[in-house]
This record gives structure tokens, C-alpha cells and sequence, in this order.
């Protein structure tokens, strides 16, 4: 998944040409870019969360 990631926003690559570059189709691209996608925003909404809390009452 994080190669997948790394070569669609790193490298712009569309999620054919990922596909075709490792052997998968594109709708497996697709969906590991969507998963990577809600782990970071998840992840991102934690961190958001705890830097607010310690801004607001620090």
C-alpha cells in the first residue's frame, strides 16, 4: 500500500501506470490509495485533535 502511495502523490503517477509498472489491476490501485487515503486522514484527525487541545489549554 505505501508503495502504491508513495507513486501516485509522489510521483503523479495515474493508477494505470502504477498498475501496469507492478503487475495489478487498476481497480486494486485504486482501492489501496483509497485505504491509504483513510488511514492518513484518520491518523491526521488524531493528531489535529491533540495539537488543538494543547494550544487551547497550554
Amino acid at each position: 500500500m505505501r508503495e502504491i502511495f508513495i507513486l501516485s502523490r509522489k510521483e503523479n503517477k495515474s493508477h494505470k501506470e502504477i498498475a501496469l509498472e507492478l503487475g495489478l489491476s487498476e481497480l486494486t490501485v485504486k482501492t489501496q490509495v483509497k485505504k491509504a487515503l483513510r488511514i492518513l486522514k484518520s491518523r491526521l484527525g488524531v493528531f489535529v485533535y491533540v495539537a488543538f487541545f494543547f494550544r487551547t489549554y497550554y
